[in-house]
Formats: C-alpha cells, structure tokens, sequence
C-alpha cells in the first residue's frame, strides 16, 4: 500500500476533533492548554504522555550540558564537546540514557491507541 493511500485509509477512519479556539482577546485563534485536553481522547493515558515529555525533555537537557563553552587565549567564545575535556564523564553517557525509554513509552502509548 502507498503512504497516499495509508495516510487516506487512515482519515477515513479517524473521526475529526473539533479543537475550540479563542475568538475575540488576546491570543485570538490560540488553543488553550484546557482545550487540548478536553479535544484529546477520554481515555489517553496522561502519565505516558508525561513519561513521554519528561524523556525529550532529558535528551535535550543531556544535549545542551555535553557542551564545553570557553573563553580562549584573546577573549573569543570557544565551544566543542565536553567530553573532550572532562573524558571521566563518557560513563555519564551510559548511564542516563533515555532514548530507550522514550522509544519504549511511544511504542505503549502508540499500543494502547
């Protein structure tokens, strides 16, 4: 089957949601935090969704702290990896992994959809 004709097999069964926005204030045309929860299925499990941002979250975290900012010999920014400069904390590395976990929640909550 072609991805057209999955991507049309599955609109055709996905019934629409309507998401309320605002109409007049300011933020108009935005959607509320509370309406995004109301359009979302009653029985979505809220604790993998949290699993799930608290993962991406990490990652990013990981990625911005694997960062060596310096200051060079004239006063100019310098940037490379940290592990470069501090090669004890490649154990880090393996230890706070969580890409797996986000992988593992995405495929329960992708399941129990």
């Amino acid at each position: 089957m072609s991805p057209t004709a999955t991507s049309t097999a599955l609109a055709a069964t996905t019934p629409p949601v309507a998401i309320p926005t605002t109409t007049s204030g300011p933020g108009t045309g935005t959607v509320s935090v509370a309406a995004l929860a109301a359009g979302a299925k009653p029985d979505r499990n809220r604790a993998i969704d949290f699993y799930r941002a608290i993962a991406m979250l990490a990652v990013a975290i990981g990625h911005w702290m694997a960062m060596h900012v310096g200051v060079d010999a004239d006063g100019g920014l310098i940037a490379g990896n940290a592990l470069e400069v501090a090669p004890g904390m490649g154990v880090m590395t393996w230890l706070f992994q969580v890409m797996p976990l986000f992988f593992v929640v995405g495929g329960f909550s992708s399941a129990m959809s």
